[in-house]
């Protein structure tokens, strides 16, 4: 679900772009694009100003963001996010080691979950981000949640919103001995594979 783009496959460029309305989702949300596939996703002068609510993840892994919810490769330039993020999951999708589900959501301010490749920077996060999820991992950033792999270029990013996790999943997956169970928060980054630089979190 998202705000201009629901789903892209391939190269695609958006620029001067805004959404003002609210937007809920139970797979991949985002306030400009919920999920791109494959080819690189450019966003340049792109801003968000409507409510984002994800309810009860429909996927094994889903991401979260103000500008984009989940892209293999992504490049964003300027790009501003002042809707709030609401993310409720009460589904128990684990509970012990023997459950073979390990749900992942991925909740960013700007970007919920990048997997190859990543370019941001000159972006900024103004929407508080509320998450009340049972899911066995949670990544969770000001700006973005999770970049993996050949992440490259993470830089003049600034989160100026508060970060609210509760997650009861993570302590049952605990104290059954679960080496699976993660949470992972940051005021900027959730969980990255690459350096920040002239990054804050006020």
């Amino acid at each position: 679900a998202a705000g201009i783009i629901g789903y892209s496959v391939g190269d695609v460029t958006i620029t001067n772009v805004t959404n003002r309305n609210n937007i809920t989702g139970s797979t991949s949300t985002g306030g400009i694009v919920g999920y791109a596939k494959t080819g690189m996703l450019t966003i340049v002068n792109g801003k968000n100003y409507g409510e984002i609510s994800h309810h009860n993840s429909a996927s094994e892994v889903d991401g979260v963001g103000g500008i984009v919810g989940y892209a293999d490769k992504l490049t964003l330039r300027n790009c501003q996010n002042n809707g709030v993020i609401y993310v409720f999951n009460n589904k128990t999708l684990y509970t012990n080691i023997a459950d073979p589900v390990k749900t992942e959501i991925c909740v960013g301010g700007l970007v919920g979950k990048v997997k190859d490749g990543v370019y941001v920077e000159e972006n900024s996060n103004k929407g508080n981000i509320t998450i009340n999820s049972n899911a066995h991992t949670l990544k969770v950033g000001g700006v973005i949640g999770s970049s993996l792999n050949n992440s490259k270029v993470v830089r003049d990013l600034k989160n100026y919103a508060d970060l609210k996790v509760n997650s009861n999943n993570i302590y049952s997956a605990l104290e059954s001995n679960s080496e699976y169970a993660f949470m992972m928060i940051g005021g900027v980054v959730g969980d990255l594979q690459n350096n920040l630089t002239l990054c804050g979190n006020e």
